[in-house]
């Protein structure tokens, strides 16, 4: 699994409770685009001008998480059906560049009710990308650490999800 995987993993997390869609709804938030703006100041991950992909700036801060002093929370508004990410004071938006012209999100819009609003809090996103920081620290790979059986089973008596059986 790479960053942008994890990345893509909790955006879809986040956009939708019910697995039927789901991959489109991920797919719909993942390609939401960031509209540079010289007036709001971008968290350091991310270059001052250059447009982003949601899963992409998602995919930069889950790198930079565990080893620098950013704290930025991520959000879907479920309602509005727009990603951001919230950064000291400011709201960094990312939105479909086709709604409104002959596209519609797809979630349904409902002008009332609870608006629904889903994210992820820096300090989460601090343990989801640990092992990649502890990947990219000692240069291993945290998934080829065991060795597995035919059946995909580890075969390290103290993995979690050893069989008994396999020392029958």
């Amino acid at each position: 699994m790479t960053l942008l995987d994890a990345a893509r993993m909790v955006i879809a997390l986040l956009a939708t409770d019910k697995p039927t869609g789901s991959a489109e709804v991920a797919e719909y938030f993942s390609t939401m685009v960031h509209r540079p703006d010289d007036e709001v100041k971008v968290p350091s991950f991310m270059e001052q001008g250059r447009p982003y992909r949601f899963d992409e700036a998602l995919a930069r801060f889950l790198e930079v998480c565990i080893d620098s002093e950013v704290c930025v929370h991520t959000f879907i508004d479920r309602q509005q059906q727009i990603g951001y990410f919230e950064y000291e004071d400011h709201k960094i938006f990312f939105a479909d560049t086709q709604r409104g012209k002959g596209r519609t999100g797809p979630l349904e819009w409902k002008p009332l009710g609870l608006r629904r609003l889903v994210g992820l809090i820096a300090i989460d996103a601090s343990s989801l990308a640990l092992p990649f920081f502890i990947e990219r620290r000692d240069g291993i790979t945290w998934q080829g650490q065991y060795d597995f059986d035919p059946e995909g089973w580890p075969t390290n008596p103290n993995h979690i999800n050893y069989r008994e059986e396999d020392d029958a």
